[in-house]
């Protein structure tokens, strides 16, 4: 404080002397700003301007670029001031500065009870390969999260498929594609057995498999990597999924457990909640990942404040002996840089119908704003489509 104090009786020296005060005292402040990102904000994606009720949400965007048009599909509730998942596509044109197709009913919650998917169904992944499902080859996969109660547990991972972007109707497979040994089922059903469920909000109950990000290897083989919670800790796996044939049993690898290494965060390292995209040009996997979140402060605390940008050679997603594999960390997006924002949070890359990284890279981030109100908060919801510079 000394220093502080000294360098304020000279006002041409004041500023400078601020940094130095925050080097020697804060010395990770400097670098956080050396490590935001710069980019331009070109389209804001508001559900409750879309809707025309204030009572709409919208995150967690899957985006496919197509020339000037963007095909999203993201987590919305349906029902003004239900808080019920359902997966909402629309069509931003950026040659006309417009929505062109808007507010399409992609995949809602099956409709019967118990049903492993039947509360809520978010975290789209959409790609393209050539996959086939009850006699019929489909065009895109679109991989979800599932859950079967109004509580964050019990998630696990599905499949649907379309022959368009546009599509209202996604054939559902109607069994979860990677589940979760914990999360009882009864056999050869999408059924959760709720015999088996005393009381479903016990914290033993795992969080499950969920936020699946999928590119395409070849014909209906995807690399599928997704966020897993369990007493064993929260983390990041990969698996290759074949696809060709989903009438007969679908072909799914063994896990990989994804490193967390060259992740930079001030809190907590936790690799979660992230959108993957493949550059082949370099042979390199592109992330956007949440920051660990700063809980304790006014809500939602749980959500990020920054999102990181990191990538890693495409071998690590092949083999179990990824510990000599380290993420690059090429910066973070900050909620600081965004107006009218306090989290930000499941952010998504912009990706060709394969799941290849854009270039220029162009993310689409969640924002929210902070209120003791539930319904404040939870409504402001929102996302932003930004391009790297």
């Amino acid at each position: 404080m000394m220093l502080l104090a000294a360098c304020l009786k000279y006002r041409l020296l004041a500023f400078l002397c601020f940094f130095i005060y925050l080097e020697f005292t804060y010395p990770n402040y400097v670098q956080a700003l050396s490590d935001n990102l710069n980019f331009r904000e070109f389209f804001i994606y508001d559900p409750k301007l879309a809707y025309g009720n204030p009572n709409f949400y919208a995150y967690a965007p899957s985006i496919i670029q197509i020339d000037s048009q963007y095909f999203v599909h993201s987590c919305h509730n349906r029902i003004p001031k239900q808080v019920k998942d359902h997966i909402i596509g629309f069509k931003y044109d950026d040659s006309a500065k417009a929505v062109t197709v808007g507010q399409i009913v992609a995949l809602a919650p099956s409709e019967t009870a118990n049903v492993w998917d039947a509360m809520h169904v978010c975290d789209p992944s959409v790609v393209r390969g050539n996959f086939r499902f009850g006699g019929i080859s489909y065009k895109y996969a679109m991989f979800y999260t599932g859950a079967p109660f109004n509580i964050s547990k019990f998630n696990q991972i599905g499949v649907a498929f379309s022959q368009s972007l546009e599509s209202t109707n996604w054939t559902r497979y109607p069994y979860p594609l990677i589940r979760h040994p914990d999360i009882p089922m009864i056999e050869n059903s999408s059924y959760i057995d709720i015999s088996k469920i005393h009381d479903y909000r016990d914290p033993r109950y795992p969080f499950g498999i969920a936020q699946p990000t999928a590119t395409a290897v070849s014909d209906g083989t995807v690399l599928l990597a997704y966020t897993v919670g369990d007493r064993n800790g929260t983390r990041a796996e990969v698996r290759h999924v074949n696809l060709s044939n989903v009438d007969e049993t679908p072909q799914i690898s063994a896990s990989i457990l994804l490193p967390t290494s060259g992740l930079t965060d001030p809190i907590k390292v936790v690799l979660n909640n992230f959108d993957m995209a493949y550059d082949s040009m370099s042979d390199t996997i592109y992330i956007v990942r949440d920051s660990y979140p700063q809980f304790g402060g006014t809500n939602p605390d749980f959500l990020s404040r920054s999102v990181e940008i990191a990538s890693i050679p495409g071998a690590v997603m092949w083999t179990n002996t990824n510990n000599s594999y380290s993420w690059k960390s090429e910066g973070l997006l900050d909620a600081v840089q965004f107006s009218n924002a306090k989290r930000i949070h499941n952010a998504g890359l912009v990706r060709n119908e394969w799941g290849g990284l854009m270039r220029p890279v162009q993310v689409m981030v969640s924002d929210a704003k902070e209120s003791d109100d539930f319904y404040e908060w939870l409504f402001s919801y929102r996302m932003r489509l930004v391009e790297l510079i």
